[in-house]
């Protein structure tokens, strides 16, 4: 059995750190995560070092009878191989000052965190030792057993208790999980009162806290407060004895009462709570809730007042309360273990009669009951998930005339993100949890049916982000028939890429474009045409759109009656060949909540017409905006209400004069989004933040990992040069002012160089911009014969160009991400890492063929930390799915992981998602989840916790 350290506390030039063991719990429970043990704290010094050495069966070991002055754990040997051990916690810093706190704590002890409250001879660190007790040791104990000869007598233990109860409420356990309290009192009396002695003690502890509501404040705090008392004149191993029988009696006690109101931990979860425990009490002290504490990972109830306030507004009648609701949401809350009681007052809001408020809670909880019953006797793995597919299995008959994007009705607790044919939405987690894991790709799900309303859907193969890659972005700007420039550049990045036999939409996650350049992003992605039919289409579209009064052979006088004509109608053109262009063979036009199956997220930008607000038009949710955001995301409140990709494409490209703004019913009317960005740059940050906000914080120095965002613009001729001249009364008069500010606040590369300066310097080389530099006027929104001319000078403008070259290099270099697959930690600090570097793009065979033979003829390899790793070392037979072998060793937790490819890059490029922490990537990858995820995920190889027998300079 060995001794093992868990807290101690280092004051070094007056900045006081709490040290603690990473996995104390697990360590000391022979490495078994699943056995539940009870906690005896024993607080004291040369008597408690005296029974704890007896109760151990190790009266002569030094280890356990010198002074420590710290915090240990130790396993009691004779219940060490049950279920339900006995551990001993092992406290030494009751009654010390500050000054005597370690200089230095033990080596390799763990974690460090500094103590942001306690300064030097305060009072908080007079009173350290009863703050901690109160806010940690005490929680997690059954019984806490204080030796009243260390700790000057009963008077003494009252002024610690005293001190204890005093404090705001520390936690948020009931009753019946509350510790017992039991002081020791040696005695030489034959016969021992102990009820007198409790009496005294309580006595005591009234006059010291000086309150007059001490009897609750004990009753919140404890279960009870007991005394025993122990005659001098024993022998030492029977007294300990009789301690340990009395020790068992009362931890029993708790225990079966924590087990009774579900506050009953493992060890593994124990380590979790602990560590979330002494952060917060290192923080700030605040009050400790075990229930939000043990949430799954990625667990939150921000928004389910609006999904609750969804469903109930869809229901048909009342009656649909008893026979749909009522399960549905007993058994969603029970699935992402949410409280009782927080989905109270979503019904009111639908009904106010109290006795039907009173049945709709009364049978919410009396479904969520029987489904736990049921869990709880039911030994498959996944039971929650099985339960709940099995209620919405038994909804089906109701679900077809409930349909919303705003909601998933599956969980209730998050906005959809994928569309099944039948019309229904559910969320990613909900993907996760109900789909069929790809064998080839492993965050590729597949679901053969909608799992809301049984329908059977072909082809429904969602390929999800993985947690550790990074964000490609793809920004198109706004100018007219000027859009078949980022063509030109798109269809040579696709002519570059094309033996891979993955279209150009595969190699971006986000893509965001204005006026025509939302058109483009809406061609390509969401019509899913190739770069050369949006090509095709583009033309076509300009010449019907334009050409047809630009061919009409007319007189001065019929050229300023037409623009009148224009000015007075308030356009020019119609927009009926756009809604053409765009429009489905489909009876019903797709609406624009249309979420891709590979993940890719879509928007166009607009402006209201009324208040000139920039408006995003989406493929996707992504949860709801904060009030304060600076522009709008749009969502209509029902699907039908939702807006077309027909619609989607004219409110974006309905430039003033030229265009009619567009109104869509149940919305608004609304006009070009050039108006306020004609370079999307600021938007497409914005929403990537928000989708993402652990990867894509673009403007922030330290979180601003996206893989790359390639700008496309479509030309200028702004001068940025700093001209000094006179002003001219005549030529620079307030018309010409007013219109020049107007065209410079619609020039997208001023927009871009206001954008590339808000980028920290040190992930600007993330970034592309191509944009052509017209030497003399643009060529005007409406020109269709300069197409061909500005095709011309895009394909030279792009051959020549450098950086061409740098947006392929990242283009290719993003394909492939890192997965961590395990760790160790090594003897001496730091960690020995083991991962996979996979293949975003789903390649058939003979793309997989290809990437191969790339890979292996240009002597491709990944530099690791500097080290280089060959890409291929033989090609598989059968062309497996990419995967290679990574190990490296990471100091601490908070060492980058690097990892760049070079061979079919022109320099080495950082692959998709890195650099990171390996903090980070244990985090995003849920390897570290002691409470679950939202989404039911199993960790796919377990992570030990035993170190390796090896040293860090060894290796």
């Amino acid at each position: 059995m060995s001794v093992q350290p868990w807290i101690c506390i280092s004051y070094v030039d007056g900045e006081a750190r709490l040290w603690a063991h990473n996995s104390p719990f697990t360590d000391v429970c022979r490495k078994t995560p699943d056995i539940r043990p009870s906690l005896i704290t024993l607080v004291g010094r040369k008597a408690k070092a005296l029974f704890l050495s007896h109760i151990l069966g190790r009266p002569h070991d030094t280890k356990l009878t010198d002074y420590h002055n710290q915090i240990r754990l130790l396993c009691d040997p004779k219940s060490s191989r049950d279920d339900n051990p006995l551990l001993y916690v092992d406290c030494e810093i009751q009654n010390q000052r500050p000054s005597s706190y370690f200089s230095q704590p033990a080596k390799n002890l763990g974690k460090s965190r500094p103590i942001e409250w306690m300064h030097a001879e305060d009072e908080a660190a007079q009173h350290f030792a009863d703050i901690l007790s109160t806010n940690v040791l005490n929680p997690l104990s059954n019984v806490v057993c204080y030796f009243a000869s260390d700790l000057s007598g009963v008077q003494g233990v009252a002024r610690i208790l005293a001190n204890q109860v005093i404090r705001p409420k520390a936690h948020n356990l009931p009753s019946s999980a509350l510790p017992h309290v039991l002081v020791v009192v040696e005695t030489s009396a034959k016969v021992f009162d102990h009820v007198g002695v409790e009496h005294k003690l309580r006595a005591d502890i009234k006059s010291y806290a000086n309150a007059s509501n001490v009897d609750d404040d004990l009753r919140m705090n404890f279960h009870s407060i007991q005394v025993i008392g122990m005659q001098k004149n024993w022998n030492d191993h029977v007294r300990s004895l009789a301690l340990r029988k009395r020790l068992v009696s009362l931890a029993r006690e708790v225990h079966w009462g924590r087990r009774t109101s579900r506050h009953l931990f493992s060890v593994s979860h124990m380590d979790a709570l602990a560590d979330r425990m002494l952060d917060r009490f290192c923080n700030d002290k605040s009050s400790f809730n075990f229930l939000r504490a043990s949430r799954p990972e990625k667990f939150t109830y921000r928004d389910l007042q609006a999904h609750l306030d969804e469903v109930l507004s869809l229901m048909p009648s009342q009656s649909w309360l008893w026979c749909f609701i009522v399960p549905l949401i007993a058994s969603a809350l029970f699935l992402a273990s949410y409280p009782p009681g927080s989905h109270s007052e979503a019904i009111k809001k639908y009904t106010a009669e109290s006795d039907v408020q009173q049945k709709f809670i009364a049978g919410i909880r009396e479904d969520m009951e029987a489904i736990l019953s049921r869990f709880e006797s039911d030994p498959i793995p996944q039971g929650a998930v099985r339960l709940h597919g099995e209620q919405l299995t038994s909804l089906w008959p109701h679900f077809p005339m409930l349909k919303s994007f705003k909601s998933c009705f599956s969980c209730l607790m998050l906005t959809p993100e994928k569309a099944f044919n039948c019309g229904h939405a559910i969320c990613n987690p909900c993907i996760r949890r109900f789909g069929q894991r790809s064998r080839s790709e492993k965050h590729t799900f597949i679901l053969s049916a909608c799992i809301l309303c049984g329908r059977n859907q072909s082809e429904c193969t969602f390929r999800l982000i993985p947690p550790t890659a990074g964000i490609r972005i793809l920004c198109l700007d706004g100018g007219g028939i000027r859009g078949v420039m980022p063509l030109t550049f798109l269809q040579h990045m696709e002519r570059e890429l094309y033996q891979l036999g993955c279209p150009l939409r595969d190699f971006f996650d986000y893509v965001c474009g204005t006026s025509a350049g939302g058109l483009i992003a809406i061609g390509l992605f969401l019509m899913e045409w190739s770069p050369h039919e949006c090509m095709d289409r583009f033309e076509d579209l300009a010449a019907k759109t334009f050409m047809a009064e630009q061919k009409e052979q007319l007189s001065v006088t019929q050229r300023v009656l037409r623009l009148l004509g224009a000015y007075v109608r308030d356009y020019r053109y119609e927009s009926s060949s756009i809604e053409k262009a765009f429009d489905s063979t489909l009876r019903i036009s797709p609406k624009m909540f249309n979420p891709l199956q590979n993940d890719t997220k879509v928007a166009v930008t607009t402006t209201t017409v009324r208040d000139n607000i920039p408006c995003v038009l989406s493929n996707y949710n992504g949860g709801l905006r904060s009030e304060e955001n600076i522009y709008h995301h749009v969502r209509a409140n029902t699907q039908d209400d939702d807006i077309s990709i027909r619609d989607a494409a004219v409110c974006t490209s309905a430039a003033p004069f030229f265009f009619k703004p567009k109104h869509v019913d149940n919305l608004d009317t609304y006009q070009d989004g050039g108006l306020q960005h004609n370079n999307p740059a600021f938007i497409a940050s914005w929403e990537c933040a928000f989708l993402w906000p652990d990867r894509c914080q673009i403007l922030e120095r330290n979180n601003g990992h996206i893989d790359h965002m390639i700008s496309l613009g479509t030309g200028t001729s702004s001068s940025w040069k700093y001209k000094v001249g006179p002003h001219s009364p005549v030529r620079d008069r307030s018309l010409k002012r007013l219109f020049g500010n107007y065209m410079g606040h619609l020039d997208g590369e001023k927009q871009w160089q206001t954008f590339i300066n808000c980028v920290p310097p040190n992930l600007r080389d993330r970034y592309h911009r191509f944009n052509i530099f017209f030497p003399g006027p643009e060529p005007a929104l409406d020109e269709v014969p300069a197409i061909e001319r500005l095709k011309d000078l895009a394909n030279r403008f792009i051959v020549s160009n450098p950086r061409a070259t740098l947006a392929k290099d990242s283009l290719v270099s993003s394909i492939f991400y890192f997965e961590l697959d395990d760790f160790h930690q090594l003897d001496g600090g730091g960690y020995q890492c083991f991962g996979t570097v996979s293949c975003r793009l789903p390649l058939d065979y003979s793309g997989r063929k290809y990437l191969y033979r790339s890979l292996a003829e240009n002597s491709a390899f990944f530099l690791v930390s500097g080290r280089p790793v060959a890409c291929v070392e033989t090609i598989p037979k059968g062309m497996p799915a990419f995967r290679r072998r990574i190990d490296f060793i990471a100091k601490n937790m908070d060492d980058e992981v690097h990892i760049s490819i070079r061979g079919i890059t022109s320099h080495p490029t950082p692959i998709s998602g890195l650099p990171r922490k390996l903090s980070y990537l244990v985090t995003a990858q849920s390897l570290q989840i002691p409470f679950g995820c939202i989404d039911h995920r199993e960790v796919d190889r377990p992570l030990p916790s035993i170190p390796l027998k090896r040293k860090l300079h060894e290796i």
